[in-house]
Formats: C-alpha cells, structure tokens, sequence
C-alpha cells in the first residue's frame, strides 16, 4: 500500500520525483501553512484564500470521522491514524492543484530542503534517495561523510566552549546593566521579575534567551 505523502507526490510531481520522498518525511503539503513558504511561492491573494478553504474543510471533515467514531481501542488506533492521513491527502491534493507549475516544482525544493535540514554538514548529499538522483559514487559520498563528521564535530567543540563560557558572559553582562541602577530601581526590578524562571526554551538553547 502507498504511503499517502507519496501518493500526493505522485499525483502532482510524477513518478521519479516520488523517490525522493519516504513515510518519515511527513507531507509535502504541509508546508503551505508556513507564512514563509507563502511569501518564497509568491501566493497570490485569490490562492491563498482558496487555499485557506480547503484546509477549513479539512479540518472539519477530520473532526466529524473522529466525533463519528467515538471511543477507539489501543489495536485500531493504526487504522485510525491511516484513515486521517487518507482524508488529508485527498484535500492536500486539491491543494496542491491551487499552484502553477512553476510554484509546484519550488514547493517541492523547500520540501527537499525541509526534509534534509537536521544534517547541516552534509547538505542532504549522503541523504541515500538524493545520492541516487545525483548519481554520487562511494568514494564521493565516503569523502562528503567525512568531512561532514568533521565539521559536525568541530561544531560540537564549539558549542561546549560557549556553554563553558555562557554562565560567566551572563553574569559579567548582569553586572556591567544594573551597576548603573540604583538601590531603589534594583529593589522594584526585583519586585516585578521576583524569582528567576528559565523557560523550556532556553533550557534546550545553547544561546541564551535573555
């Protein structure tokens, strides 16, 4: 059975651009939800809006098959899941059908480049579907590992020595801002911040928030 992603990129990219695509990469379509994706694809107003209906009809029709079903068990929870995807896809499709030709093809490139952006030292090359479109030979993608291992290790390196150097940048910062407050104004500062707080975000940023 097709994966519905790639049944949707069959229908609108044809059959060899499909390759490309695999059940992890989510769907192609989705993209369009993205205000810049919007602005790269230059959607018109009439797109945009048209575009914007059929998501709303979407949605609702995935909120009627699931107020339809009512309870679901732990075993057709997979059927389930399926069924949704089939639902998205049908409307994706008329989605898609909203963007010209050139548009398409552009929406396709960002997917490619969504889909490989968690590998930035490699650049989607050691990507095994990507290496086959472009042909690369072992030794070529050997060479394009390694330096990606390279990099991504140096780029490690760095990291830890921010990290190590981020709680003393912080507090030489702090100290440099409220040296020039007075007594009164540190003690109303501390009276609206109260506690310090760190926030998720930041708890998983190597650059500090704030």
């Amino acid at each position: 059975m097709l994966i519905p992603g790639i049944v949707l990129c069959l229908v609108v990219f044809g059959g060899q651009e499909q390759d490309l695509l695999d059940k992890s990469d989510g769907d192609i379509s989705s993209l369009l939800s993205a205000p810049f994706v919007k602005a790269d694809l230059k959607l018109s107003t009439e797109q945009k809006e048209r575009i914007q209906v059929i998501r709303q009809k979407r949605a609702q029709e995935i909120i009627e098959f699931r107020r339809g079903l009512g309870k679901v068990d732990r075993e057709n929870a997979g059927l389930v899941a399926d069924a949704i995807k089939q639902i998205e896809t049908q409307f994706d499709r008329q989605v898609l059908l909203e963007l010209d030709a050139q548009q398409q093809v552009r929406l396709k490139q960002l997917f490619v480049q969504f889909r490989t952006r968690n590998k930035p030292f490699s650049f989607g090359l050691l990507n095994d579907k990507i290496s086959q479109e472009l042909k690369l030979t072992d030794a070529q993608r050997e060479l394009i590992r390694k330096q990606s291992d390279s990099f991504a290790e140096k780029f490690s390196e760095k990291v830890k020595e921010f990290e190590a150097d981020k709680g003393a940048l912080i507090d030489a910062a702090k100290k440099l801002c409220f040296e020039s407050l007075s007594l009164e104004q540190r003690t109303e500062y501390k009276r609206l911040f109260g506690e310090p707080f760190v926030f998720e975000e930041e708890r998983n940023s190597p650059v500090p928030v704030r």
